[in-house]
């Protein structure tokens, strides 16, 4: 007994403590070699990352300290804002990335699921900003551990969504041929 409450809680307890302190720990703010106006010119014309492409993501704010971008339509998804601080030499930007999530943003998800969700945009962007400011390729380990933390937090709410879809594509199928024999 004592074994099998230890494997539990190696196996069960402690890797769920640690994906909840992960997903709610803030992300740190990172710093670039060029003046706050050569990292807004660098990121200016960013766009959406691979796993987001289906979001658009635009401009929406360009002051020199803070750039917003809109993520869906009309920032229906989310609002993604880079927080610039110049280095007392000027020489250094610090970026600091969040995500805010609209008051009107309508989830079927719960208040965790949301937050790693959350987390799992912020993680994608803050590494689109690091590889657009970096001028390298967008690595997707880095991404890794929210997207594994917001797949298993949400794939009961996201299983029960499919169903649903399937559930409502069949009944109208069903109904459209129903019709079409009447005719």
């Amino acid at each position: 007994m004592l074994y099998g409450l230890l494997k539990f809680s190696l196996f069960g307890i402690v890797p769920l403590a640690g994906s909840f302190v992960y997903t709610f720990t803030p992300t740190a703010a990172r710093s670039y070699a060029g003046s706050v106006e050569q990292v807004r010119a660098q990121l200016a014309p960013m766009s959406a990352p691979f796993l987001l492409s289906s979001a658009e993501l635009s401009l929406k704010l360009n002051r020199p300290d803070r750039m917003e971008w809109d993520l869906g339509e009309q920032g229906a998804a989310a609002r993604v804002i880079a927080r610039l601080t110049p280095s007392a030499d000027r020489k250094l930007t610090t970026v600091k990335v969040d995500i805010e999530r609209p008051a009107s943003a309508r989830s079927q998800l719960n208040g965790v699921q949301t937050a790693a969700s959350m987390k799992l945009f912020e993680a994608v962007m803050v590494e689109q900003v690091d590889s657009t400011l970096n001028k390298r390729a967008y690595q997707w380990a880095r991404v890794m551990p929210q997207f594994s933390v917001a797949t298993v937090l949400t794939f009961g709410t996201l299983q029960q969504k499919m169903r649903d879809d399937l559930d409502r594509h069949v009944a109208a199928q069903a109904q459209r041929e129903k019709s079409g024999a009447r005719q």
